[in-house]
């Protein structure tokens, strides 16, 4: 599928206008969409999600500023460039206090006009950016998968402005399962055809890069034979979650009818948030491995703790010598592959600082453990007494 540069909606009371916007657009690639004044352009708005709206500032019944104080109420995060015959100081102070992005007077030139919307979408991508290092700042915050995943998914769809989204992960039986969505894991219709469609990409190995389907009604391609039936879908994309060659499960994302396909801007953002997810699930998991670990530890320190306690009394005893060296050459292997183990988590790319801490008092801990383990062989050396 090919992806359009960007959705953007024209409102301009004047037809002429209206038809050489749309067709000088639609000629460099954009999607474009025409309303004949402000209450429909804001009706529209509302319906329809647009990158930009080009917004013509005299208008009857409902104005420009006016259109742009709907609009922005109903999609912030949209950009709007005011265009006006008529254009005076005050109009461009009150649009730009409006949250309009630029002001171009008519006759305008095309070039100078494209260039405002490539910088208009450039400042769309940059709060795109700024979403994803929150949600990078969100994922790595937390190191539990249940707390993960609401945060992943409700930073997918502000990124993405996605309709839905599902996240499937591989189980320990490598079967997929519907682990996060942004609807109801029990009662959405769709909710089957989601693991349905990831199984067949599965199967077809195509897990091995983004799926993207769109151009006609999904529920159309062959790939969704059986399932999504009678669905709004338009645009679907499946990204795998992949992290060193090792596919993790994938993430489904989808647009209804209403509004555009995906576009490649859409596609690359996609791509930094799956790779961000993929390092999130993996140093969770690390840090699951590493509180066993812990608890491992911890268990054995503890025995260390009651032996060298009995050690204080087997002193007085004439045999203590024999009983100390079984007990140090039982527990000398264990502490150190615990110690090994801890290096291993310690030198893993990624590790979240709360990790790292925990390890290095670890690690600590271990090096308490060797040296009772020392003082057991020394005292294992001496001499058994006549």
């Amino acid at each position: 599928m090919d992806t359009v540069k960007a959705r953007i909606l024209i409102i301009d009371d004047e037809e002429g206008i209206r038809d050489l916007l749309f067709t000088e657009l639609s000629r460099r690639g954009f999607e474009a969409d025409a309303a004949a004044g402000g209450e429909e352009g804001i009706e529209k708005v509302r319906q329809n999600k647009y990158d930009i709206v080009l917004c013509d500032i005299q208008m009857p019944r409902v104005n420009g500023v006016q259109a742009l104080i709907g609009i922005k109420q109903i999609a912030p995060e949209t950009e709007v460039i005011m265009i006006s015959g008529f254009a005076t100081v005050e109009n461009a102070i009150q649009s730009l206090k409006e949250g309009a992005y630029s002001f171009i007077q008519k006759p305008f030139n095309f070039d100078e006009l494209f260039t405002v919307i490539d910088k208009a979408l450039e400042k769309s991508e940059l709060k795109t950016l700024l979403a994803l290092y929150d949600s990078s700042k969100a994922i790595f915050s937390s190191l539990k998968l249940e707390e993960l995943f609401p945060i992943m998914i409700n930073l997918v769809k502000k990124v993405v402005r996605a309709d839905e989204i599902a996240l499937l992960l591989f189980d320990n039986q490598n079967q997929l399962y519907l682990a996060a969505a942004s609807f109801s894991l029990v009662y959405y219709p769709y909710r089957n055809a989601f693991i349905s469609l990831a199984e067949k990409l599965h199967a077809s190995g195509k897990m091995k890069e983004a799926s993207v389907i769109g151009g006609s009604p999904v529920p159309e391609n062959p790939l969704f034979a059986g399932i999504f039936q009678n669905s709004e879908l338009k645009s679907l994309v499946a990204y795998p979650i992949v992290l060193n060659n090792k596919n993790l499960g994938m993430l489904m994302v989808t647009r209804g009818k209403k509004n555009p396909e995906f576009s490649s801007a859409d596609l690359r953002n996609l791509s930094i948030f799956v790779s961000q997810i993929a390092q999130a699930i993996v140093n969770t998991k690390l840090y699951e491995k590493l509180e066993i670990k812990i608890d491992e530890l911890q268990s054995t320190y503890h025995q260390l703790e009651q032996t060298n306690r009995q050690l204080a009394f087997l002193e007085k005893m004439s045999a203590a010598g024999q009983v100390a060296a079984g007990i140090a050459s039982q527990i000398s292997s264990p502490v150190k592959d615990i110690v090994r183990r801890i290096d291993v988590v310690l030198g893993a790319a990624g590790l979240p600082p709360k990790v790292r801490d925990e390890a290095q008092k670890l690690k600590a801990s271990a090096a308490s453990c060797s040296k009772i383990i020392e003082n057991l062989s020394r005292f294992s050396s001496l001499e058994r007494p006549e």
